[in-house]
């Protein structure tokens, strides 16, 4: 503890002499550079990337930071509108009809990942957090063409498995589209986002399978793979 107590003291006075105007004889009447500010010698403020087109064509969005918080821009391509969501920002994805940023963080640090909502068009840069589910990971499996739709997967029922649903952007709502029975590994959905196949694991082999003219319920197997024939490495 003592030494975590010097350590910060001898941190706190070098940050503090930064600002002392020099007392060396030799140096009073010297041409010395400008003073650099702490922020920049702690935050990277020109760092950017991620960047990413909206599906018309008329917006930019890209990661970044807005002072010393980490931020997700968007502007107009052809206005200087530029805005900032501030947020721990995973990864984003947009909406089919460009209107919002479905944004999945970690605000709390907890590795819980939740999915955020920013609306693109205007000033606001508030944030809604469309899966609210305590000590759980949401995640965007696919944008649905044409809309506000979005395939998500989330272990909200179960902590220990991933099912998937249907959300709508715009209004929030959710819609659960399949659950998973705890052995599967991959959820394939098209971009109508329709459910089209998924795959599950049974001891040493992964097994394909895509819905059976049954049911709804029904899958039937179209292709496996021992875990044996797996390249290594």
């Amino acid at each position: 503890m003592l030494t975590k107590f010097v350590l910060y003291a001898v941190i706190v006075a070098a940050l503090g002499g930064c600002a002392i105007a020099p007392t060396h004889p030799s140096l009073k009447t010297a041409a010395l550079p400008e003073l650099i500010a702490v922020r920049d010698l702690v935050a990277d403020r020109e760092s950017t990337g991620g960047y990413s087109v909206s599906p018309d064509g008329k917006k930019l969005a890209w990661l970044g930071t807005d002072g010393v918080s980490s931020a997700l821009w968007v502007k107009s391509i052809a206005m200087e509108d530029a805005k900032a969501f501030h947020t721990r920002v995973r990864y984003y994805r947009w909406s089919a009809d460009s209107k919002y940023l479905a944004i999945v963080a970690d605000n709390g640090g907890d590795e819980n990942a939740h999915i955020y909502k920013g609306q693109v068009e205007g000033r606001s840069t508030a944030l809604t957090n469309v899966t609210p589910f305590e000590k759980t990971n949401s995640h965007v499996l696919r944008v649905v063409d044409g809309g506000t739709d979005m395939v998500i997967t989330s272990n909200r029922r179960d902590k220990k498995m991933f099912d998937i649903y249907k959300l709508n952007l715009a209004t929030g709502k959710l819609d659960t589209m399949a659950t998973n029975p705890g052995n599967v590994g991959y959820w394939g959905v098209d971009r109508a986002g329709r459910l089209r196949a998924r795959v599950v694991i049974e001891g040493d082999k992964s097994l394909l399978q895509v819905p059976d003219s049954r049911g709804a319920a029904s899958w039937k197997t179209t292709a496996g793979l021992h875990h044996a024939q797996l390249p290594a490495g």
